[in-house]
């Protein structure tokens, strides 16, 4: 069964790519206004050449773009990893681990100027099909959209930092903040997302305002997971049962997230999300996070800070907590054979519960190591990752990553 909906998932999208065009993912939406008769003869030849393949019904000429990446990965942690309740750990966290490939295929299809629709489906480790994105992009204007359907939550920067060929995602391992605390519906969840821009001219002409409303499923999970064991850690994987298609409760949160990007290459600001998390509607989880992005020239910054507070059955007020800061620096660049060569380094702290008087749960992390871009669309990353325990027992989880990505 596994085979045939990988076979089918495939050859869906090789059908519909068939004689279409490569795009680039996230691309702005195109607008008739301002595009020069070459653009606009060669949209009306590709059009021409989709009526020939277009099916007995529907929409005859919406053009599909699709993008593909993908990543094959080792890691070699040891056996606790970043620590699954801490001294505990498990074989699925640590120890040498060659993930064989997981692939992203993105289909996006414009039905008319303002109004898109996407599909997103991931060959995780060549085992089986999910579904990611499944949505429709109403864009009236290019300074406000309306997305309907299964999205990133807009908490955090996961739609910024997910896909291994964003700019900003320097490292295969994700911080501790992106693997237990903004995780709350295995990155995507299902609801009304808004996107809104305000000109913000005080410093450069690119200057402006984002802001980012969404009305969700929400986190779900179970109130057996989120409490303390024997040694004294609290859970540290609040959403390890959170990867859920439907909503589990019946919470509908508001979520928000407003940045600031004075010019091209900076951007910071916050988001904030209060929730239900547990089937009765009893117990609350609050998100806090806050974010710095710069990019320019050679040199790459990317700062979050994340707080997760949560109301639990058995042990009152949990807060968990991750910071970081990577950078990079393209100390290589253009050259024959070399598109950049980037040493880059992050540093990090975690706490999977703050209120612990003995501390033993915070951790701090040092990651060093390299992203080589031999040409476009195919990257290679390696780093090496030391985790401390200033308060605690020394756990047995430094580890070494690779990965290589290509994507067309």
């Amino acid at each position: 069964m596994r085979n045939a909906r990988w076979v089918v998932g495939l050859g869906l999208a090789v059908w519909m790519g068939w004689g279409l065009g490569v795009a680039v993912y996230g691309q702005t939406m195109e607008t008739s206004e301002g595009q020069t008769p070459i653009n606009q003869e060669a949209n009306d030849m590709k059009t021409t050449e989709l009526m020939l393949f277009s099916l007995p019904y529907g929409f005859t000429s919406s053009p599909v773009d699709i993008h593909v990446y993908l990543s094959t990965q080792f890691w070699n942690y040891e056996y606790q990893a970043l620590g699954k309740y801490a001294n505990e750990g498990s074989s699925a966290s640590g120890h040498s681990t060659i993930i064989p490939y997981s692939g992203y295929i993105d289909l996006a299809s414009r039905v008319r100027e303002d109004l898109k629709v996407e599909a997103e489906f991931e060959l995780y480790k060549g085992e089986s099909i999910k579904v990611c994105r499944l949505r429709g992009v109403w864009q009236p204007k290019p300074w406000l959209a309306l997305s309907l359907g299964r999205d990133f939550g807009i908490i955090g920067l996961q739609d910024k930092l997910y896909y291994p060929t964003s700019k900003y995602k320097l490292f295969t391992i994700p911080p501790f903040l992106h693997l237990n605390v903004i995780r709350y519906t295995g990155w995507w969840d299902s609801g009304a997302f808004l996107h809104g821009e305000v000109p913000f001219p005080f410093l450069s002409e690119d200057g402006k305002v984002n802001l980012d409303v969404s009305v969700a499923n929400g986190p779900g999970s179970t109130a057996a997971v989120v409490k303390k064991n024997a040694q004294g850690y609290m859970y540290e994987y609040f959403h390890d049962t959170a990867r859920q298609a439907s909503d589990n409760n019946n919470d509908k949160p508001v979520a928000v997230r407003c940045s600031v990007a004075p010019w091209k290459g900076l951007e910071f600001g916050g988001s904030y999300l209060n929730a239900k998390w547990d089937p009765d509607d009893r117990y609350f989880a609050q998100y806090t996070f806050s974010h710095f992005l710069f990019n320019y020239d050679r040199i790459t910054v990317v700062a979050e800070y994340g707080q997760l507070k949560l109301d639990t059955p058995a042990d009152g007020k949990v807060t968990q907590f991750s910071g970081y800061i990577a950078a990079g620096y393209e100390i290589f660049k253009n050259l024959p054979y070399l598109e950049a060569l980037q040493p880059v380094v992050r540093y990090e702290q975690m706490d999977s519960w703050k209120e612990d008087p003995t501390g033993k749960e915070f951790r701090e992390s040092i990651s060093a190591g390299l992203r080589y871009l031999p040409c476009k669309g195919w990257q290679i990353k390696m780093a090496y990752q030391v985790i401390q325990e200033p308060k605690g027992p020394k756990l047995d989880n430094n580890g070494f990553a690779a990965e290589a990505v290509f994507e067309f």
